[in-house]
């Protein structure tokens, strides 16, 4: 028995990969963009923190640490939130279909 009941054919037999997997794809890019987004703009305020407080501003490996800790907090559980959604949706949905072997 399914979550999602169906009438006829599935609307995933009738479409192309790219289609069946645009949501996805579109939050994989959102969360690329957003990585190189936050790159661009964290550079100065690390650059200027580390002046303000007598550091040396040199990019590795100091910057990159920083960087890759604060993505993680910031970019990446938004987006991976919301593709973790997309993707447990679509599990689900299709757990009770004709294809499903379980």
């Amino acid at each position: 028995m399914s979550v999602f009941p169906r009438e006829g054919r599935r609307w995933a037999d009738h479409h192309s990969w790219w289609l069946r997997h645009s949501l996805s794809l579109v939050l994989v890019a959102i969360l690329l963009v957003q990585s190189v987004a936050f790159h661009f703009t964290e550079v100065p305020d690390w650059t200027s923190e580390q002046m303000a407080h007598g550091e040396p501003t040199a990019l590795w490996p100091a910057y990159w640490l920083h960087y890759a800790a604060e993505w993680f907090v910031s970019v990446l559980a938004d987006t991976y939130g919301a593709l973790l959604l997309v993707v447990l949706t679509k599990w689900f949905y299709e757990q009770g279909s004709s294809e499903s072997k379980s």
